[in-house]
């Protein structure tokens, strides 16, 4: 030491620069090292002689304090990487985030960067989880607990691992605010997927939707219970099949076709399927099918996962035929009818063909009503549109606008004699006898009819005109067709305006009896009276039976004519009866 010492100052001396450096000596009578910072800087004495001053500080216990940081830091070291955990160590004020090996390992990071901003570490935590792991660490940094989150990592390849990540601040300054915070992270990517396996199992289980597993030959793999309470198929029953067990025949090829176009293409399907059971019985099922893909792009599985629609569909069908049929007879109600007539008229439109509307009202349905009953009078009319559906092609149309009245659409009519005949071959089948509570009943029927497009108009306006010919079938005898002729228009309109306005009169009390006396010539005296009825119209005047009765013909406003008539008389009789007056009044 004494020659090394010696060579280092002759060195100083022919430099002619100062040194600064650590030096070792060893106490020869204790044998203990002491530590020495020493400065050696070259003089002249007063005599211009070279000399070298030489400033020795004892730094033993400073360098005993260092060597021990030292190897407590190395201790550390080499438990953090013995624990075989992904272990970090946060300097909060530097911002400096130290990690082990295994973390580097864990997140294939870089395990040359051992230290790093907290910033680096931030930006491996996946993007939807950030939020969720920074107020956990908010919390810990605050003192309201520690710091525990299970979330999602991204490593450098880019594979997304889950990691249960655990922390804990260890020191903290004179005010409280957090200077460390050490922790450790586990990976538990494996412990995810089986809770996942193990969820998916449940769910495949407890579904009431039917699961079907294939592979990409759509042979099946597996199916849950609720497949097999659907479909009546067991398990072992489908296993090795393809889904085709339980087609039903109602789907063409264009629809298997389309379906796997689509599907092939957005890896995707949804719709309704019908399909048959074990029992061969047709359901329908709201179906969804998934393509399944490797991370490569490989195709590897279909799911599909569907639900027995059956009973819905039966509940729509029957708020169908409630909104669009009629209830008693089962055929198309006025709704449905608009809605036919104007396809009816595109049809036509398009074929250059004529299209008859026909409106149908039974005569003397009312009696028949009135003595056999509400009940058989429905069966009559049930009986009756059945006729009208046996005398009536395929794409011919009968409905019940309601009571007794119907129409029928006939189209693709070459022309207005093709009508004609159909219309009596109409009228023949209902004219038959009905047998009706041990009683053969027979009645008829008046129609009208207006042709499309000889008369072009909107569906209202068809139907009006029809119902107007058949009100003139009824003038001229019932039991017969009337063609819809717009001559005759204005004169029935002012008919129907007659019948409203008499319909007012009776409630205005503006009709009144007047008595005619009857003479026996020969003998000269009175034998009675006749009843005649006479309309105080209130700016017309007086009206005579022959300007408004004929109007009333076959109309049911008749009858309460009638019933009015003979109660005016039957009073005027009491009244005179009571005044001691016998007379006889004839009713026509």
């Amino acid at each position: 030491q004494v020659a090394f010492y010696l060579e280092n100052v002759r060195e100083v001396m022919r430099s002619g620069k100062t040194q600064i450096v650590l030096e070792e000596s060893t106490d020869v009578s204790t044998g203990e090292t002491r530590y020495f910072q020493s400065i050696k800087k070259p003089l002249q004495d007063s005599n211009g002689q070279p000399c070298l001053l030489i400033i020795a500080n004892d730094i033993s216990d400073i360098r005993q304090s260092q060597k021990k940081v030292e190897a407590s830091e190395r201790t550390l070291k080499y438990a953090m990487e013995a624990i075989g955990e992904a272990l970090w160590d946060w300097d909060i004020p530097s911002n400096q985030v130290s990690h082990n090996l295994q973390w580097c390992r864990a997140l294939d990071f870089d395990e040359s960067k051992l230290k790093h901003p907290i910033e680096e570490f931030a930006a491996l935590v996946y993007k939807d989880d950030l939020e969720k792991v920074n107020q956990s660490l908010q919390l810990a940094l605050e003192g309201k607990g520690t710091y525990s989150s299970q979330h999602r990592m991204v490593r450098k390849d880019g594979q997304i691992i889950w990691v249960l990540d655990r922390g804990k601040v260890v020191e903290r300054d004179n005010e409280g605010r957090p200077l460390r915070m050490v922790g450790s992270f586990s990976d538990i990517t494996e412990r995810k997927k089986a809770e996942e396996l193990r969820m998916t199992a449940s769910v495949f289980t407890h579904s009431h939707d039917g699961i079907m597993i294939c592979d990409a030959n759509r042979i099946i793999l597996d199916v849950n219970p609720a497949f097999t309470d659907i479909t009546g198929y067991t398990r072992e029953e489908v296993l090795g099949h393809t889904p085709d067990v339980m087609k039903s025949g109602v789907h063409d090829k264009r629809f298997y076709a389309s379906m796997w176009k689509k599907l092939l293409k957005k890896s995707f399907w949804q719709g309704e399927i019908w399909n048959r059971n074990k029992l061969g019985e047709l359901y329908a099922a709201e179906t969804t099918i998934s393509a399944v893909k490797s991370p490569s792009g490989q195709l590897t599985n279909y799911i599909s996962v569907f639900s027995d629609i059956s009973l819905l569909k039966e509940q729509q069908k029957r708020l169908e035929m409630m909104a669009h049929y009629d209830a008693l007879t089962q055929l198309p109600n006025r709704v449905l009818l608009a809605d036919r007539i104007v396809k009816a008229q595109a049809l036509a439109d398009r074929k250059s063909t004529l299209l008859a509307v026909c409106y149908l009202d039974l005569d003397g349905f009312k009696p028949i009503n009135d003595q056999y009953g509400h009940n058989k009078g429905d069966e009559l009319l049930i009986e009756v549109s059945r006729r009208l559906e046996d005398s009536l092609r395929s794409e011919d149309t009968a409905a019940r606008l309601g009571g007794d009245e119907f129409v029928l659409l006939l189209n693709n009519i070459e022309n207005v004699e093709e009508c004609c005949q159909a219309a009596g071959r109409i009228l023949a089948a209902l004219s038959s006898p009905i047998p009706l509570n041990k009683h053969a009943i027979k009645v008829g029927a008046s129609m009208g009819i207006v042709i499309y497009p000889s008369v072009n108009a909107d569906a209202d306006t068809l139907l009006r005109h029809a119902d107007q010919a058949m009100y003139q079938a009824k003038l001229s005898g019932r039991n017969r067709y009337h063609l819809y002729d717009s001559r005759y228009d204005e004169h029935l309109q002012a008919q129907h305006e007659i019948i409203e306005e008499i319909q007012q009169a009776f409630k205005e009390h503006e009709f009144s009896l007047y008595y005619q006396p009857k003479v026996n010539l020969r003998e000269t005296k009175n034998v009675g009276f006749e009843a005649l009825i006479r309309w105080h119209h209130p700016t017309r005047g007086m009206i005579t039976p022959s300007d408004f009765l004929p109007v009333l013909e076959g109309h049911h406003l008749s009858i309460e004519v009638d019933l009015w008539v003979l109660e005016e008389v039957m009073r005027q009789l009491s009244a005179w009866e009571k005044a001691g007056i016998h007379e006889q009044v004839s009713i026509n």
